[in-house]
């Protein structure tokens, strides 16, 4: 089952947000043998993260929680608008060899201007 959660954010502003995942029966949702991505945005202007690989992204997986950080320069880039993102959990089939991949929170990020322009 897919969550919606949408956000907002300030462009050139550190933002951090924890998302504790839960099963369908409320209970919370082991991520262990899981790799989460995010991904937000389109085309050039798109940010991706991956567990394990980003420190963008990262997990507690007994928890079910994974946090996002995007720092001030990555928001900085953002283009002032709506922006679409995508939470996905990959397991790997052993049968297969292959990834599966459920998309498991997805919504938007409104980026409002921001003031803060050192760079």
């Amino acid at each position: 089952m897919i969550s919606t959660h949408d956000m907002a954010l300030r462009q050139g502003n550190t933002f951090r947000r924890r998302f504790r995942f839960r099963g369908l029966s409320g209970d919370v949702l082991n991520l262990t043998g899981s790799v989460i991505a995010f991904s937000a945005g389109t085309g050039c202007n798109r940010i991706q993260f991956e567990t394990g690989r980003d420190a963008g992204l990262t997990m507690t997986p007994l928890l079910g929680e994974v946090e996002l950080l995007l720092t001030a320069p990555q928001t900085r880039e953002m283009t002032v608008g709506i922006v679409p993102y995508e939470i996905e959990r990959r397991i790997l089939d052993e049968r297969t060899g292959q990834w599966d991949e459920t998309t498991i929170l997805t919504g938007f990020i409104v980026v409002e201007r921001g003031i803060n322009d050192e760079r």
